[in-house]
């Protein structure tokens, strides 16, 4: 069984993992939920955020392995993934040279299929992977795939943003204190998609889809000081107003697009600004958007709106097809 060889520049490689003081860490909310929402996106029992060390890969969190806490270096998927720019897939390991004989593979864990992330933080340094893995061999769609690179996104971004609060000073600690405060606000986000995710998953019909769609939208990342709108069938819909403009949920909003001309006049008459998903791409269903104060939008907000977006594709189509029925909801 050949081990991955190492990356050209493993000494800074480590220098940076080791910098960052994650190895040998407790369990902590925001890392769980990114690994629990891993497996529930791509119908995988396994999700694991794991880190490269010199001799191990070690997992800052791990969703289906318990007692598992670290595995040789030789033997790590990870290590491979690490190497790659891009997820590296592995669709069945018993017919990969680099893993048939890996005894992951061939013993009682009997991985088949694998998918990793590699975590690189902003100076192009891999520390590790965000990973799934079945015992089954399978494949994952577009869609799977393209919600994994965003959780691995957020990923870097929390690690990057835990590493900034534990070296800055005492003159920075207020300003850390509220990042600190922001990082356990995303993995409560992150809670609410895997709760989303259940909930639309059992849903009966398109319209209750998109309700949970909505709700789900406003809770994760309009919070207090925004709110939702979703179109479907040519209709807007306000799901929460904030502030001095008078609409209440179920009034229509002439436009909200920035290409219509209403939304302009919405914007400048609350002073907010949107950021726009389309649930489905070839034949949008619906599409949801959120308004918060000028620069409040951050680019979480817009990953966590697609997460939503894309999911919601997925559960509609398998609610319609429960129903036996495509008819495009109506949100009478």
């Amino acid at each position: 069984m050949p081990a991955a060889p190492k990356p050209e520049n493993e000494a800074e490689r480590l220098d940076a993992l080791w910098s960052y003081d994650l190895l040998d860490t407790k369990q902590e909310p925001a890392f769980d939920a990114i690994s629990a929402l891993a497996a529930d996106i791509c119908d995988i029992p396994i999700a694991l955020v794991s880190l490269v060390d010199a001799n191990r890969q070690w997992f800052k969190a791990s969703c289906g392995l318990p007692g598992v806490s670290s595995t040789p270096r030789d033997l790590a998927f990870c290590a491979h993934a690490i190497l790659q720019s891009d997820i590296l897939v592995v669709p069945d390991a018993t017919k990969d040279a680099r893993f048939a004989d890996n005894p992951l593979v061939t013993g009682e864990l009997g991985i088949r299929f694998y998918a990793g992330v590699p975590l690189i933080t902003a100076d192009g340094m891999p520390l590790g992977t965000l990973c799934v893995i079945d015992q089954r061999p399978k494949t994952l769609d577009k869609q799977q795939l393209r919600r994994l690179r965003l959780l691995g996104d957020t990923l870097v971004g929390l690690i990057e943003a835990r590493v900034r609060r534990s070296r800055s000073d005492a003159r920075q600690l207020g300003l850390l204190d509220a990042a600190l405060a922001q990082a356990q606000h995303r993995a409560t986000q992150l809670h609410g998609l895997v709760d989303f995710a259940k909930l639309a998953a059992a849903a009966s019909s398109g319209d209750e889809v998109l309700s949970f769609a909505l709700e789900t939208a406003l809770r994760v990342c309009a919070a207090d000081d925004g709110f939702v709108v979703i179109r479907t069938d040519g209709v807007w819909r306000v799901c929460r107003v904030h502030g001095a403009l008078a609409i209440t949920r179920g009034e229509e909003v002439t436009s909200v697009s920035r290409s219509d001309p209403a939304l302009h006049d919405l914007e400048i008459k609350t002073g907010m600004s949107a950021t726009i998903a389309t649930v489905g791409d070839d034949e949008p269903i619906a599409s949801l958007v959120i308004f918060k104060p000028p620069g409040a939008i951050t680019s979480t907000d817009s990953a966590l709106l697609e997460l939503i977006a894309l999911q919601s594709r997925w559960a509609w189509e398998a609610a319609v097809n429960k129903a036996d029925s495509r008819v495009c909801p109506t949100w009478a």
